[in-house]
């Protein structure tokens, strides 16, 4: 694998230009301090798991259509992300993480050591 495919896919963040408080999606005002001075930032792409819990019945109208590994990752950036595992099998908290890439506009997660 090379270095570049290596790095992480980075995923938007909604940062406040005031308070500093960083959100997992869009927003146009801050909740914290109610400005409207919101950049657009990308992630680091790098985090730890917090959970994960394996979805065997997907609901019907899933675009999803097999068993996953769902998971909740803390960001580098300190923002609570929920996605998915690459493969479908229990991940323990505190594994670091990278963003491999996205399906259906969720984010799929790998170890930071997979290749």
């Amino acid at each position: 694998m090379t270095e570049q495919e290596n790095q992480p896919a980075s995923i938007p963040m909604w940062v406040c230009g005031d308070c500093g408080n960083t959100e997992p999606t869009k927003t146009i005002i801050c909740p914290i301090c109610n400005s409207q001075n919101i950049d657009i930032k990308q992630s680091k792409g790098y985090g730890k798991i917090v959970a994960s819990t394996i979805i065997r019945r997907p609901s019907a109208d899933s675009l999803f259509d097999e068993a996953f590994c769902l998971c909740v990752v803390r960001m580098d950036e300190q923002v609570l992300i929920s996605g998915h595992y690459y493969e479908c099998r229990l991940i323990e908290a505190g594994t670091s993480v990278r963003v491999l890439g996205n399906k259906h506009q969720v984010p799929i997660f790998t170890d930071t050591l997979a290749n």
